[in-house]
């Protein structure tokens, strides 16, 4: 993997990330609120755990689908 795709990928991300917390921000009516950078982290984790499949779901595509191997990566 080249530099330039790794750098393409990070700005994408960074972008959704954005995205996601300008669009929450706006939902709670938060006006130009200062974040510190630990709120900012907790929150957008909050945001990330809130669409990410469920472990049942997940597993039970992984069946369907004839998947024999999980791979579970914890923080």
């Amino acid at each position: 993997m080249s530099a330039r795709s790794r750098a393409a990928r990070s700005t994408a991300t960074l972008t959704f990330l954005g995205d996601l917390l300008r669009s929450h921000l706006k939902k709670i009516r938060s006006r130009r609120r200062k974040l510190t950078v630990r709120r900012w982290v907790l929150e957008v984790i909050e945001l990330l755990a809130a669409r990410a499949r469920r472990l049942e779901r997940a597993l039970k595509e992984v069946i369907r689908t004839g998947g024999h191997i999980v791979r579970i990566d914890a923080l």
